[in-house]
């Protein structure tokens, strides 16, 4: 199939449900299919859509149609009304709605099987700590053996899932033991009894509804794309990835302007945040007149940087290698983090000289690659030195944020002291900061350009 004939067969469906596209949203169907057969993707994708298009019936139409399914996802409880769908987000969901979308796709009727399978969704809203998203997933009648997308737990373990994803984001679980969640932190989605697949394998693949021990859970949040393919490398999903956001930025759904990617743990994270817009990390991206690219994660900075380095986050875990290959991010901004959370508390054996100077040593890696691969102006970068003094650690806080002056002196970049804006009655729960706390933080950094 050539790339007009890609974009004519979904125009077509989308006319013959009383739905129009737009010029720009055909002719970015045509790059999208350029790009994907370009590199050979055609054959591995079984199901794909774009909830796009000038209304809700539109917006269901499938782009390609696995074999024997219908040409557009269906209305699981018929509950799905027009004001469901937003045109600059997609088909968006509040929550406890018990609205879901069905694929028609059963993953072992189109040859799918436990080491050959990858479900996507592409997000394009925000979301906060302890929101339950359960985007995409199987609707088993046991919900002993899930494959889900979504989902976010407050404990970390085997079979938790936790999918921590930003706007304009894509997550994507293939159960050959991959999973690729861009813009993330680093716990993967869940598929669980991987010995006993046929449960998922034989159950239709379903968007804002999974199994939870058995009980139907409805998704909440925006979703603005989806596929399910054969399994993919991870060179093939971060192409195909990649293809999608240029695509949302050729329909004007994602800004085609440079990332402002905010680098860090929970207190980057939004952890205790109320409002989005109000956050430290979104109102810095704001005032640059950028895209924010969230990728703080829950947990100890410190045990979160003997677990991975910096440098290998920014890698493989962003979009920054992968986006736009081969080109440069002049006007791109990259904040980072460098605290010790709870410092209120002793970070034990954590807080050590030698995991100072380890994280020291990650963050010069990040900053020489931000700078010397990506092309990124040190006048561009900020490291933000959050932490506030008290007597039990204030020791071992200085430590820490000794390492990261160091780092950003190296490469000639502008670190921010933040002690003097850092203080108890700002904090939310002792560490996170209130709106006070998150506008201190700003104000600060903002003031150093």
């Amino acid at each position: 199939m050539t790339n007009k004939e890609f974009a004519d067969a979904w125009e077509t469906r989308v006319n013959a449900v009383g739905g129009t596209l737009s010029t720009i949203e055909y002719n970015a169907a045509i790059n999208l299919w350029t790009k994907i057969l370009r590199i050979g993707l055609d054959s591995d994708i079984i199901d794909m859509g774009y909830l796009g298009g000038s209304n809700l019936a539109a917006a269901k139409c499938k782009m390609i149609v696995a074999p024997s399914t219908a040409s557009s996802l269906s209305d699981i409880n018929s509950n799905i009304v027009s004001g469901d769908y937003d045109t600059t987000l997609g088909i968006s969901l509040p929550s406890n709605t018990n609205k879901g979308l069905g694929t028609g796709v059963i993953p072992s009727a189109q040859g799918l099987s436990n080491t050959n399978i990858c479900i996507y969704v592409y997000r394009t809203d925000d979301i906060f700590s302890g929101d339950n998203q359960n985007l995409m997933g199987v609707n088993n009648t046991s919900g002993a053996c899930e494959l889900k997308i979504g989902g976010y737990l407050s404990g970390m373990g085997t079979t938790t899932a936790r999918t921590v994803t930003r706007k304009h984001v894509g997550t994507a679980i293939s159960l050959n033991g991959l999973s690729y969640d861009t813009y993330s932190d680093v716990v993967k989605q869940r598929f669980e009894t991987a010995t006993t697949p046929s449960a998922a394998l034989n159950t239709e693949v379903t968007l804002f509804k999974s199994k939870d021990s058995g009980a139907d859970v409805w998704g909440v949040g925006a979703i603005s794309f989806y596929f399910i393919s054969k399994g993919l490398d991870e060179f093939k999903y971060k192409r195909l990835h990649t293809f999608i956001r240029e695509f949302h930025e050729d329909t004007t759904r994602k800004p085609n302007v440079d990332d402002c990617v905010c680098l860090g743990d929970s207190i980057f994270y939004r952890e205790s945040a109320t409002t989005v817009a109000n956050t430290m990390s979104r109102k810095i991206a704001v005032f640059r007149g950028l895209v924010e690219a969230n990728l703080g994660i829950f947990g100890n900075t410190i045990s979160f940087f003997n677990l991975t380095s910096l440098r290998t986050v920014l890698m493989r875990k962003t979009d920054l290698k992968y986006y736009r290959i081969g080109s440069k991010y002049p006007n791109g901004e990259l904040h980072i983090e460098v605290v010790v959370n709870d410092c209120t508390n002793d970070p034990g054996t954590n807080g050590t000289q030698a995991n100072a100077d380890k994280y020291r040593d990650d963050l010069k890696q990040v900053l020489y690659y931000a700078i010397n691969v990506l092309g990124m102006k040190k006048e561009r970068i900020r490291v933000w030195l959050i932490g506030f003094n008290t007597t039990n650690n204030a020791t071992k806080c200085a430590m820490w944020q000794a390492s990261g002056q160091a780092a950003a002196d190296a490469f000639g970049v502008i670190a921010v002291p933040l002690y003097a804006v850092d203080t108890i009655a700002n904090m939310v729960d002792g560490v996170h900061p209130d709106g006070s706390g998150h506008n201190n933080r700003f104000n600060a950094v903002a003031a150093t350009y």
